[in-house]
């Protein structure tokens, strides 16, 4: 990692930054098409272990490993009814309505 950092400096105080912009991109996107290939096999992987398991009775994971990567953000606000949000919206609005008018 030390060499990499060296040679973006190097290359920013020659070729500009140009260069180390399409680095970094080339980096990120390389990343991206790494762990997009790495959802494909496991995805893959599980769908001929659900079939095999299914055969013979079995079971396996219930999440994906996109899920692992990226888990799904919790919410645990309590459930609102229609009338408590739009009331919610009306409290806000009246609040900078008053803040506004002074």
């Amino acid at each position: 990692m030390k060499g990499i950092s060296i040679n973006l400096m190097e290359s920013l105080e020659t070729e500009g930054r140009g260069y180390v912009t399409d680095t970094c991109i080339a980096f990120f996107r390389n990343k991206c098409h790494k762990q997009a290939f790495e959802i494909y096999v496991t995805d893959a992987l599980k769908a001929i272990a659900d079939n095999t398991c299914r055969a013979y009775g079995g079971g396996t994971m219930k999440q994906r490993f996109a899920d692992y990567l990226h888990p799904q953000k919790v919410n645990d606000s309590p459930v609102q009814s229609a009338s408590e949000i739009i009331a919610g919206i009306k409290a806000k609005a009246d609040t900078i309505r008053a803040t506004i008018e002074g």
